[in-house]
């Protein structure tokens, strides 16, 4: 009996690990399926006014399609990078354009959260809290968050 409950627990550890890896693994793919070449929509539409010019006008509503190309650029055990790139123009003669980027970072303790304005909050998390979890980063076309 002494020697079966130590079996038995460290079986339950393995398991418990195997478990953690395989969902890991899985969350890795499943993040890595949002690579490949997608139809997008775009609706442009002025929500506010930025000038203070008594002249400005705002720009038409437009909706237009395009393609976008997300790109898998790394591929680590704890961070995954996809950079968006779009095709613009006449169909015959196209030309890409750098559009987002999304970073994925495992058990990432390290949070910026958006208040208003551009300003943003550091907020530094214990492990404990963000054991088994992927933060997702986005960066805009300037590489700024």
């Amino acid at each position: 009996m002494k020697t079966v409950l130590p079996t038995i627990m460290a079986l339950v550890v393995s398991a418990s690990t195997i478990a953690q890896k395989a969902k890991k693994n899985d969350d890795r793919e499943a993040i890595k399926s949002m690579c490949g070449c997608f139809e997008v929509t775009f609706n442009f539409a002025e929500t506010f006014n930025h000038s203070t010019d008594s002249l400005y006008k705002p720009s038409k509503t437009k909706v237009d399609k395009g393609l976008e190309w997300a790109e898998l650029v790394t591929d680590e055990d704890d961070k995954i990078s996809i950079q968006h790139l779009l095709q613009v123009g006449n169909p015959t003669d196209p030309h890409i354009v750098k559009h987002w980027r999304q970073d994925w970072l495992y058990q990432n303790t390290d949070l910026y959260s958006y208040n208003a304005d551009n300003t943003w909050t550091f907020k530094k998390l214990p492990s404990d809290k963000v054991k088994g979890q992927w933060t997702q980063k986005v960066y805009q076309v300037d590489d700024s968050p």
